[in-house]
Order: structure tokens, then C-alpha cells, then sequence
């Protein structure tokens, strides 16, 4: 600035703004931004991977849990089916041996048939339920019209059975009216 005498004078002003450097620990620069992006996102995936594994472990341990589950109850049923029908050839072989006095031919015949009922009784009872899955399975590859009779025949069976078992029952009354 001239102080009128030609001459340019100093002046004590203060120096211009400048910004602070692209170090500075207020502002993170570009590298900076981007490791920290890279960073939240490696321990974002890292986080639902490990999330992931654990839903999955658990869904594997529930799907193990209701499979032993049913296994026992399938086991406790068959059993219990085993038992009905060991009953079932016990009363056909007294029935054979009261008619054997009087038709000795037909009572041979019943008591027969109640040895083979007797005889499938005691093959469910041995064999677990993954062995009777696989042993039906293959009876309905190897010969489906004898499979799906034996279904039928073992629907009808069972209706009728729970049908009458449902007669027996005691009713309650209704209110009177």
C-alpha cells in the first residue's frame, strides 16, 4: 500500500484464510472414507454370515429334535399297533379253537390265518420304523394293486373300528329344553 511517498509500505494484516490440510483430524480425506466404508462392510458380512451360520445350526438342531420326536412317537404308535394286533390274533386263535369241535376244517383255516396275523405282529414289533418305511415302499414299486388294496382295505378297517369305538362311548345329555 503507498504511504505517499512512493513507496510501498508493509502492513501487519493478517494473512488470508487458508483451510487445513487434508490431514487434519477434523475432516477424514477420501482414503480414509473409503477404508472405513470397506471396513463397516467386511464386519457387516462378517456379521451376517456369522448370523446365517447360526440360524442355521439352530434350524438344523430344530429339525433334529422334531424328527427324534416323531421317530419316538412313531415308534411308541407302532409298537402300541403291534400289540392291538397281537390281541387281534389271540382272540381269532380262541375263536378257532371253540369252533374246532364242530368244524374242524375251518377252525384249522382261522387258526392259520390268526398264526400269520400273529406272525406280522411280531415283524412290526421287531423292525424299527425306518426298516417298515423302506419294506413299504418297495412293496408299492414292486406291486402297487396289492399296495393300494391293502391301503383300502386298511382305511376301511380302521373306519369301521373307530366308528364303533365312538358308539361305545357314553353321550352326555343335552340341556332340556
Amino acid at each position: 500500500m503507498d504511504s505517499g511517498n512512493g513507496t510501498a509500505s508493509k502492513s501487519f494484516e493478517n494473512p488470508p484464510y487458508q483451510p487445513a490440510s487434508p490431514q487434519s483430524s477434523f475432516e477424514p480425506s477420501g482414503t480414509d472414507a473409503s477404508e472405513a466404508a470397506t471396513t463397516a462392510t467386511t464386519d457387516f458380512a462378517q456379521a451376517a454370515k456369522t448370523a446365517t451360520e447360526t440360524i442355521k445350526k439352530q434350524a438344523s438342531e430344530l429339525t433334529a429334535n422334531i424328527g427324534s420326536e416323531l421317530s419316538n412317537t412313531a415308534e411308541l404308535q407302532k409298537q402300541q399297533g403291534a400289540q392291538a394286533i397281537q390281541g387281534f390274533a389271540h382272540a381269532i386263535d380262541t375263536a378257532a379253537s371253540e369252533l374246532k369241535a364242530q368244524s374242524p376244517i375251518v377252525a384249522r383255516y382261522i387258526h392259520d390265518a390268526a398264526q400269520q396275523i400273529e406272525s406280522f405282529g411280531n415283524t412290526l414289533s421287531n423292525r424299527n420304523i425306518n426298516e417298515l418305511m423302506v419294506a413299504v415302499s418297495d412293496l408299492a414299486r414292486r406291486r402297487p394293486a396289492l399296495f393300494l388294496g391293502g391301503a383300502v382295505a386298511t382305511g376301511v378297517v380302521l373306519a369301521r373300528f373307530l366308528k364303533s369305538s365312538a358308539s361305545h362311548q357314553p353321550t352326555q345329555p343335552g340341556p332340556e329344553i
